[in-house]
């Protein structure tokens, strides 16, 4: 199955960022059985065929990439404004979920969904807590719904200290995970990679109906009961919980864990990305690869400045003038100084 193609990852993250470590680094081992060799660089590799920056682009080096007709892709399971200038320059996107790859479509027609692999790495507690995790800039719903006192908090500035040594650890403490989301254009692109590890660890999971979460939910045959439309539902709920008032319906995790190992493993997802990404590869268009690299060097050279700009300088001697640039070449112009009274 293996083709003799050389595949370079280019992440300035490392293995303890979730969107590298779920993207890149826990696919990377299965990868190798699909490609002659895959790497994880930060620079120039001549050698490669294709090289995949992950959620952030050096221009310089992917300038170098295009001029020496290497396929170029940009993998992102997010989405933030500066994405946009990012992904007209590459000759493939791949994203995490449909939502987001119709939010980049207007930007870049060659689009692949790859899915993020499962996080993996049970101990019960008698004592019924409630827990949330994910990065602190994202935990603010909490206080909105006015939930945060009720809830357990694991992240980079929470209750809990998010470590990826021992968050699989930390999560299993918690009787059930809440993942309360509002809906905007940077939620609805967000991956299910949270509720997917903790039904993975065995721990239910009260979330909004998000796209991605509604997707598992049929995937996995999860009971309706634990997915909430009304954010304003989360608080009552929690406080039924914590008084023994309201029973949630059983959940099946060993088949819940089957589904997932089968569909969501590093392997899996693995294969995924090889067969999608070796598909564009082998229907590329190399007129349409020279007009986006065409397109990156006036943009990344700024080469319209280039044949004529005008810029206003002082010298040393504090007397104003002018630069004109015209096809390259300097003229300085120098200015009359108006006379104070």
């Amino acid at each position: 199955m293996s083709q003799n193609l050389k595949l370079n990852f280019i992440t300035k993250s490392d293995v303890s960022f979730g969107s590298a470590r779920i993207r890149v680094f826990n696919i990377v081992k299965h990868l190798k059985g699909f490609f002659e060799n895959v790497e994880i660089l930060n620079d120039f590799n001549k050698e490669a065929d294709i090289v995949v920056f992950q959620k952030t682009i050096d221009y310089e080096l992917l300038f170098e990439y295009r001029k020496n007709k290497i396929f170029t892709c940009l993998d992102i399971d997010d989405f933030y404004p500066n994405f946009i200038g990012m992904v007209k320059y590459v000759d493939l996107v791949i994203v995490s979920t449909d939502y987001l790859k119709k939010v980049l479509s207007k930007y870049n027609k060659n689009i692949i969904v790859v899915p993020n692999s499962l996080d993996m790495n049970k101990n019960n507690n008698q004592n019924i807590s409630i827990g949330w995790y994910g990065w602190s800039v994202n935990s603010k719903i909490l206080n909105n719904l006015n939930i945060r006192d009720d809830v357990t908090v694991i992240s980079d500035n929470g209750d809990i200290i998010y470590n990826s040594e021992s968050i699989d650890t930390d999560l299993q403490k918690f009787d059930y995970i809440i993942i309360p989301q509002d809906k905007t254009k940077h939620t609805l692109c967000k991956t299910n990679c949270r509720f997917l590890k903790a039904l993975y660890l065995g721990i239910p999971c009260i979330v909004s109906d998000m796209p991605e979460y509604l997707k598992l939910v049929e995937e996995i045959n999860y009971p309706q009961e634990y997915i909430l439309k009304n954010l304003d539902d989360f608080k009552p709920l929690i406080q039924q919980l914590k008084n023994n008032e309201l029973t949630l319906p059983n959940i099946d995790f060993d088949n819940i864990r089957k589904i997932i190992l089968n569909n969501y493993s590093a392997s899996n997802i693995a294969n995924i990305f090889y067969h999608k990404i070796i598909e564009k590869y082998n229907s590329r268009k190399d007129l349409s690869e020279k007009l986006k690299t065409i397109k990156l060097f006036f943009y990344h050279k700024h080469f319209l400045k280039k044949i004529f700009s005008v810029k206003n300088k002082v010298s040393t001697e504090a007397k104003p003038y002018k630069v004109i640039t015209i096809l390259g070449i300097k003229i300085n112009i120098k200015l009359k100084q108006t006379a104070k009274n």
